[in-house]
């Protein structure tokens, strides 16, 4: 088989992603460090949270019926309980967020809505029952979804099961990615990209390799553990490029380049049952291919939801935004307000037009762009899941 690219719709490589199996492995992690995980199965409340009625927030625990009438201009004293216990007509308590409500009270009035004293205080706001109280079951009741599984673990979503009771939680494994660099000039300025892109998309980085030797190249596509290869270079025609003959004698050969805009020498396999994700050794064409094919097939084994981390925000382009048929254009925009301004399209290999942007508009392979004021959507840099 010819090793010339012949360049596959983006459509097709898209495709092949789908044909991968999704992550269904799990593991155990203490909630401390699950932040950012995917949880790997549903998980319902056991009990009503809180399970009684708390204090919302710091201050003092009282009957609201004693704050009628109280404001400003016309303080009410209500004397100050020294020791917990229930709560009486004309009395206090001093309680903290997240304590149990005292039996007798209906609200929890704010320290700044009070004067203190030392054996009294002085409220200045008028309460109506249930004010600064969480009642059984509000933030979750028993038997109710707590999470979905598949869902990226938030900090709110761990103070949430931390409230539950949990301690760990069940998430499924990083995918094991192994990443290969063709040429040895290009490792200082591609590995610490692919490994923050790694790292964004849920993948675990096994040790770096470089393979400026066929015989390196055929080595590290068999050498086992790893759920996803990635190499970055070597993809092209010059003495020393050796990343495709080494693919096709240890492996399989199934899409030899895709029309994308940059990162047309994109080819895609597998060594046995490992996908295998050939990336241009250009930085700029090797971020763009990573972020539409790779990230997508890396993002769809670790179990994440959504193909593409960006999140995307409807914009109007300043100018006209030009692209050749036929290809996927990653055409990178500067944003100012709701407005998008266009950096470069036709110039792939500048890795400087991605640094200046905020983002970037994907021109469809039958089109020839939009024309100025056109409502585009704009992938942010900054903003991902």
């Amino acid at each position: 088989m010819s090793l010339a690219l012949d360049p596959s719709r983006p459509e097709d490589a898209f495709a092949w992603v789908e044909r991968w199996s999704l992550s269904v492995g799990r593991e155990s992690v203490p909630l401390t460090v699950a932040g950012g995980r995917v949880l790997a199965r549903e998980l319902s409340c056991l009990k009503d949270i809180p399970a009684h009625a708390s204090c919302a927030c710091a201050g003092y625990a009282l009957q609201a019926a004693d704050t009628t009438g109280a404001g400003a201009y016309n303080p009410l004293p209500l004397l100050l309980e020294a020791e917990a216990g229930p709560i009486e007509h004309g009395r206090a308590l001093r309680v903290a967020d997240g304590d149990p409500l005292p039996a007798g009270a209906d609200a929890v009035l704010l320290c700044e809505q009070a004067t203190r004293f030392e054996r009294s205080i002085e409220v200045t706001s008028t309460l109506a029952p249930g004010d600064g109280v969480l009642l059984p079951g509000m933030e979750c009741r028993k038997d109710d979804e707590l999470l979905q599984a598949h869902r990226r673990l938030r900090p709110q979503d761990l103070a949430l099961l931390g409230m539950a009771g949990v301690k760990e939680v069940q998430v499924r494994p990083l995918a094991r990615v192994r990443v290969t660099v063709a040429h040895r000039s290009a490792a200082d300025v591609l590995i610490p990209m692919l490994t923050a892109l790694i790292g964004r998309d849920g993948g675990s980085l096994l040790p770096l390799q470089g393979a400026s030797q066929q015989t390196n190249m055929i080595s590290a596509l068999r050498e086992p553990g790893a759920d996803l290869i990635l190499v970055a270079g070597g993809t092209g025609y010059e003495e020393d490029d050796n990343a495709l003959q080494a693919l096709q004698h240890c492996g399989e050969i199934d899409i030899n380049g895709v029309c994308i805009h940059p990162g047309t020498g994109t080819v895609l396999g597998q060594v046995d049952t490992v996908p295998v994700a050939l990336l241009p050794g250009s930085a700029l064409a090797c971020l763009c291919a990573y972020d539409l094919i790779a990230a997508r097939l890396l993002r769809r084994l670790s179990g994440k939801q959504a193909p593409w981390p960006y999140r995307r925000r409807r914009m109007a382009l300043t100018r006209k935004l030009a692209s050749a048929i036929g290809r996927l254009e990653v055409a990178r925009v500067a944003v100012d307000g709701d407005r998008a301004e266009p950096i470069a399209t036709a110039e792939g290999r500048v890795l400087s037009t991605a640094v200046r942007a905020d983002g970037f508009v994907l021109i469809p392979a039958q089109s020839e762009g939009y024309a100025q004021e056109s409502l585009v959507d704009v992938h942010l840099y900054d903003e991902y899941d």
